[in-house]
């Protein structure tokens, strides 16, 4: 496999990954009635694992 298919892979995997660790923490503070935090919480996790996958693919394809 080409290093551009295994970026993709990765990617995917920590797309999915982060995408079910979210939600776990979205159903683990719902159901413990911290609702506000969790809603918090999910946000900026979400938003770092973006940036994350950006910078990480950013780094890897080489800048524009």
């Amino acid at each position: 496999m080409s290093a551009k298919a295994w970026l993709d892979l990765l990617l995917v995997l920590i797309v999915r990954g982060g995408i079910m660790t979210l939600a776990g923490w979205f159903v683990v503070l719902m159901v413990t009635e911290m609702w506000r935090f969790s809603v918090a919480l999910s946000l900026v996790l979400g938003l770092l694992l973006l940036l994350g996958v950006g910078l990480l693919y950013t780094v890897l394809e080489g800048w524009p």
